[in-house]
Formats: structure tokens, C-alpha cells, sequence
């Protein structure tokens, strides 16, 4: 459960649509606190933090498994993060593909480094999960894509973080047997990527706590 001031502070984040509108533009559990403050509620950013870790992707697949919502997963136990691996993703230089897309797809520079964070966590998925069990979310896809399309940095981009090409596979989600395994891979990726990053793997940290801890 929240802490007290978390608690108050989303039930009136629920109650005030400006504050909501803030909330859910927040995306760094240190900037949560300060709002909160503003607020009258103030709460540390460990609290937020660990709101979000009660509800994370993972502890909501186990929910809902147990409840027969969804079908069975296989969900390894979280491993630690390999830092030699993350160290290698963290030293890539993506200033190109941010230039890209705040150049020419029309993206924020907030945007484009919301995104960036989070493309280079799904590339230390892609090099430490087995080929084919990571899935990109729609936004981190699009940064792939602009990455991709530079081939003269994204081939020794990938023989640096994982020592081999890691490859962009297509799932067709309208046939029966694909779209199992897409669904399978979704739901796994983002149960180890919350698990490990201590954050949503889709949309800001604000939205995700107003959305996992409804008004009651």
C-alpha cells in the first residue's frame, strides 16, 4: 500500500483535474515529490517509488494469472542487472536519433528523452533475453526504427552492447497462433523491464500510479 501522503496525494490528484493534468506529465519520481509538496501532501520519492513498485507490471501479471484473467506466463525470478552489459548500452551515443526525431518527426526534446531512457533499457533486454523476448512499446519502436535506419552506426551499435545484430522481428497479430506469442512476449517484457527500472514501461510515472491506484 501508499504511504499516507501518497495515498492523499492521489486521491486528490483523482479529485482536482489540474492537478491530475500535472500528475500525469510527470515522469521522475523526484519531481512527484515536489509536486506533492506543492500540494500539501508531501511525500519522498522513495514513497512514490515504492507505490509503484507494489503495483508493477509483474506483481499485476501474477494477479491476474492467479485469477484466470490471463493465460498462464512463464515469469523468470528478476535478475540482477548485468552493470558490464548496462554499461555498454549506457555508453551508446543516440544524440543522432534524438536529432532525428525532434528534427524531422516532430517530437519535444522531453519526449525524445523520455524515450531514450527507456529505448536503451529495452536494449539491454534485447542483448540479455533470449532472441525474440523483448517487444518494443509503439513510442520505444519508433526511436528502434530511426536508430535502424542509420545503418552505419546501428550494426557496430549492436555488436557493441550485445556482440551480435540484434534484429527487428515482425509478429502479425492477426494470426491466431502469432498473436499468442506477441501477447506472451508483450507481457513478459514489461513484467522484467518494471521489475528492473523501478518504472512504467509505457507512459509517464505520474499517469501510471493515478491509473494502478484508483480513486476509491
Amino acid at each position: 500500500m501508499p504511504t499516507a501522503n501518497v495515498s492523499n496525494f492521489l486521491k486528490q490528484a483523482h479529485a482536482d483535474d489540474r492537478l491530475a493534468a500535472q500528475t500525469r506529465g510527470i515522469d521522475a519520481y523526484q519531481a512527484l515529490a515536489e509536486l506533492s509538496s506543492a500540494s500539501g501532501h508531501p511525500a519522498e520519492a522513495a514513497d512514490f517509488r515504492s507505490a509503484f513498485m507494489a503495483r508493477n507490471a509483474r506483481v499485476l501479471l501474477e494477479h491476474m494469472m492467479q485469477r484466470g484473467l490471463v493465460d498462464l506466463t512463464t515469469l523468470d525470478p528478476a535478475e540482477p542487472i548485468d552493470t558490464e552489459v548496462w554499461n555498454r548500452v549506457a555508453a551508446l551515443d543516440l544524440a543522432p536519433v534524438v536529432q532525428q526525431l525532434t528534427d524531422y518527426q516532430g517530437w519535444t526534446p522531453a519526449r525524445a528523452a523520455s524515450v531514450e531512457r527507456r529505448y536503451r533499457r529495452f536494449l539491454y533486454l534485447k542483448a540479455t533475453l533470449p532472441e525474440g523476448n523483448a517487444s518494443p512499446t509503439h513510442e520505444v519502436d519508433e526511436f528502434w526504427h530511426q536508430h535502424i535506419i542509420n545503418t552505419r552506426r546501428y550494426g557496430p551499435d549492436c555488436e557493441a552492447v550485445a556482440g551480435r545484430f540484434l534484429h527487428h522481428t515482425f509478429l502479425a497479430p492477426e494470426d491466431p497462433a502469432e498473436a499468442g506469442t506477441l501477447n506472451s512476449v508483450w507481457l513478459t517484457t514489461q513484467a522484467t523491464y518494471e521489475s528492473l527500472f523501478e518504472e512504467p514501461y509505457e507512459g509517464t510515472i505520474g499517469e501510471a500510479l493515478l491509473h494502478r491506484w484508483p480513486k476509491r
